[in-house]
């Protein structure tokens, strides 16, 4: 029996986290059962509906109850558990699936291996006897189980390793949604940074360099008379740079490497709000809402996955690209700075933010711009402008350090000095 279950929970757990990715937010309902698989008071709350369901069921049968109230009675349950511990269209279509498909398994494997019956059996699947309320037993389960297999993925996305690679790094998160939906939209919202000496200036970076960008573009409109000006996020997280953009250029295009930092652009971009939690202490959360501006055209933006270092051949030509914190977590910068030149109009900017707090857990040492790569003393900045200027298409045209703050929790925060060049590409 144990291998049993346990291939149960595995292959169930596998089906419901691809049924997520497929789905995607579902209007924000995958991220709030995200969020509410991460309490302890919902996990023990599972832990007793199951017990107490499977008692009830075993109750009504003891009792002589008729096979259909029982079943009705567990039909109830099971709608009060896809209430109380899911929630997603993901999880019901789950449910659906595991009600018809557990008990088809066990038809094949009672039917070789009799390793249990049902003695009160109404119906027969396959020479197997069965009791015809079977399938709620593993409809009210399913919810329960789905929580607890997204509380075992966030854990493992949360954990360090190879943070940079694949689906399962730490920007897949809800935890680092949450916290990037605060950074992006959240730094104004009561109780963010409640400390009279603290870092006021670094708060809005978003903003800071979303303007930035605009002000260029104001500044040397395109050349040639262009109609339509474009701008690149490249890194664009959950968009509030590119929403930012979008007050001035007529199209941006938000590319990121994360599929949930995407999905919640779309969101934002659909609905122009999403709900996040804000980490306070520990397990203890506050309840917000990321709103973008009512002023900006959020039609104007357009969010897709990409990879930056090898990125589709149809995005066409900008007059701004903004790469904002990005190359020290690419695992190959240097690929992803030589297909700027293609990317950028003549007369168009390049601006590139970045702390260069090179990891190899991202990028490899080799790959690194400066920071002792090669047993050399080269700083990133200095690097840089090295890299872009070899191009032979590019002048560095604006040199700034700009500081920024992360919030982890309410006592506890980032306080980051990124370096920002800005680089005008050559006629």
């Amino acid at each position: 029996m144990p291998p049993l279950l346990a291939a149960f929970y595995g292959v169930g757990g596998g089906l419901l986290l691809t049924l997520d990715h497929v789905l995607g937010d579902q209007g924000g309902r995958l991220a709030a059962a995200r969020e509410r698989a991460r309490r302890p008071a919902v996990v023990a709350a599972g832990a007793g509906f199951l017990a107490a369901s499977l008692a009830t069921s075993a109750f009504l049968l003891d009792a002589g109850t008729d096979f259909r109230a029982i079943g009705a009675v567990l039909a109830a349950l099971t709608a009060s558990a896809w209430v109380a511990f899911d929630g997603t269209w993901s999880g019901l279509l789950f449910a659906a699936l595991v009600a018809v498909a557990a008990p088809a398994s066990e038809a094949v494997i009672l039917h070789y291996v009799p390793l249990w019956h049902y003695p009160q059996a109404d119906v027969v699947l396959w020479d197997v006897g069965f009791v015809s309320w079977v399938p709620w037993c593993y409809g009210f389960y399913s919810p329960v189980l789905a929580a607890y297999s997204r509380l075992v993925a966030q854990g493992e996305a949360a954990t360090p390793g190879a943070p940079g690679q694949g689906d399962d790094n730490v920007y897949e998160s809800d935890q680092y949604v949450s916290e990037y939906l605060a950074f992006h939209y959240g730094q104004r919202a009561e109780g963010y940074l409640p400390y009279s000496p603290g870092p006021q200036f670094a708060l809005d970076y978003v903003a800071r360099v979303g303007n930035k960008c605009r002000g260029l573009v104001l500044r040397d409109p395109p050349a040639g008379g262009a109609s339509r000006t474009r701008a690149l996020d490249l890194g664009c997280a959950v968009g509030g740079a590119s929403f930012e953009m979008a007050r001035t250029f007529d199209e941006v295009v938000g590319v990121d490497s994360s599929q949930a930092f995407v999905d919640c652009c779309e969101e934002l971009r659909a609905r122009g709000e999403k709900a996040y939690a804000r980490r306070e202490e520990g397990r203890v959360f506050s309840d917000h809402v990321a709103t973008v501006d009512a002023g900006v055209d959020r039609g104007r933006c357009r969010f897709r996955r990409g990879d930056a270092c090898d990125l589709p051949g149809d995005l066409g030509q900008f007059d701004c690209v903004l790469l904002s914190n990005l190359l020290c977590r690419l695992p190959d910068p240097y690929a992803c700075l030589a297909q700027l030149a293609g990317l950028t109009r003549p007369g168009g900017h390049v601006v590139v933010t970045s702390p260069f707090s090179w990891l190899e857990g991202f990028t490899a040492p080799a790959n690194w711009l400066g920071g002792g790569a090669w047993g050399s003393g080269a700083r990133g900045r200095d690097r840089l402008r090295e890299v872009m200027c070899a191009q032979g298409c590019f002048e560095l045209v604006e040199e700034d350090d700009v500081p920024f703050l992360i919030r982890e929790h309410a006592r506890k925060y980032q306080l980051v000095y990124s370096h920002c060049a800005v680089f005008r590409r050559l006629a």
